[in-house]
């Protein structure tokens, strides 16, 4: 179906206008899955003038182009989409098409107020509008008291070579609710399947190090029997949901799971670059993972046993050597404290409230009092205290 309503050609003799942004969208993300394909090889691809005819190599992107590649065309489609059909245009005839508006002025829409949801976070970063990337302290906000989770993980624990052991940092914990650089844990929410039919063994990485997972070995050992690789909260190392077809959605189940504590560190203000090197190396750390819990000496038996039962899906990423392309990225550019489905559409829902205002007004959005704005979402039906909630509070 179209993402959007056809675009009308601007001027005479101006280039094919795109009636479907989805399948232009889908041409650009093909070009660039050619250009890394031209990139990688030894000799180039020369230029023809039907990009259909040219021939479809075997060798595929890498892990980590494939996902970079996914993640960079979603945030594109994601945040063109989120864009009014004027504005839509306008993005798309002057950043993608290089051309101006048919007027000649500036093809920068003025607005007398925008609101950019979370999708949009690219486009809005790269017009340099300030975001937030890090935990904030109380001081940042008018009314003190944001709880803080500042605590670094130390045991005391060295390894062999009297250094610490590999996931324990030795930095200064800080004052209690002080902000700090750190954005929440990423990681890969794991489908698998214990199908026998379907079932991909689990190998052993091409990047495996065993010593990445010590601290994981210690902590398997102090649990004891306690400890299974699937349960309750505490008696867990990875927390497997069942779906259809004999296939999971696996997630963080433990102190030491899926979450790679501390390694994404710059991903959110990142570069190309560096930010195909921390998925790298996410990949790396959670295939490792799945290997260590299937066959490392330190693990209990019942445990790989356990482990060994599940296996990658053959019928799902083909492209991608059975792992997903997606990296959950829990958190990274912020506007505010946005993160689930229901915050984004009441904070969408009130920031447009106080945009109204605000040109209804003729002030800045920072100028609004909160009061019309409230009595305007609570005509709306927004429940804005517990004493809305009825029963439902308790």
């Amino acid at each position: 179906m179209p993402c959007g309503p056809a675009i009308p050609p601007r001027k005479a003799g101006a280039a094919e206008p795109i009636h479907w942004v989805r399948a232009f969208l889908f041409k650009v993300a093909r070009n660039v899955a050619l250009n890394l394909l031209a990139h990688q090889r030894v000799s180039p691809i020369d230029a023809v003038a039907d990009l259909s005819i040219l021939p479809v190599t075997a060798e595929g992107p890498g892990t980590t182009d494939a996902a970079c590649t996914h993640e960079e065309i979603q945030f594109l489609a994601d945040g063109i989409n989120t864009l009014s059909a004027r504005c839509r245009e306008i993005f798309i005839l002057r950043r993608l098409k290089g051309m101006f508006t048919p007027t000649g002025c500036s093809s920068t829409p003025r607005m007398k107020a925008t609101c950019w949801p979370w999708p949009a976070s690219p486009i809005v970063s790269a017009a340099k509008v300030a975001t937030n990337t890090a935990r904030s302290s109380p001081a940042s906000f008018p009314k003190p008291g944001r709880p803080g989770n500042n605590g670094t993980w130390t045991s005391g624990r060295m390894a062999p070579d009297g250094k610490l052991l590999f996931g324990v940092q030795d930095v200064p914990r800080g004052p209690d609710h002080a902000g700090d650089h750190k954005v929440q844990a990423y990681n890969f929410r794991l489908c698998l399947t214990d199908a026998e039919e379907n079932r991909v063994p689990i190998s052993r990485p091409e990047n495996y190090d065993p010593s990445r997972y010590d601290l994981l070995a210690l902590y398997i050992a102090k649990k004891g029997d306690a400890i299974n690789l699937t349960g309750g909260k505490g008696r867990s190392l990875l927390k497997i949901d069942s779906l259809p077809n004999r296939k999971t959605d696996i997630n963080d189940g433990a102190p030491f799971s899926t979450d790679y504590i501390g390694a994404n560190g710059g991903y959110p203000d990142g570069d190309l670059a560096t930010r195909r090197r921390i998925l790298q190396d996410h990949v790396d750390y959670t295939k490792g993972l799945l290997y260590f819990l299937g066959h490392d000496e330190r693990v209990p038996a019942r445990i790989q046993q356990q482990m060994r039962r599940w296996g990658y899906p053959w019928d799902e990423y083909q492209s991608n050597g059975n792992w997903s392309p997606q990296l959950y990225i829990r958190e990274a550019r912020r506007f505010a404290s946005l993160r689930m489905e229901p915050v984004f559409m009441i904070i969408s829902e009130s920031a447009g409230v106080a945009a109204a205002v605000a040109v209804k007004e003729n002030l800045t959005v920072q100028d609004v009092s909160i009061a019309p704005v409230q009595q305007r979402l609570q005509t709306r039906r927004q429940r804005l205290w517990l004493k809305d909630l009825g029963d439902h509070q308790k």
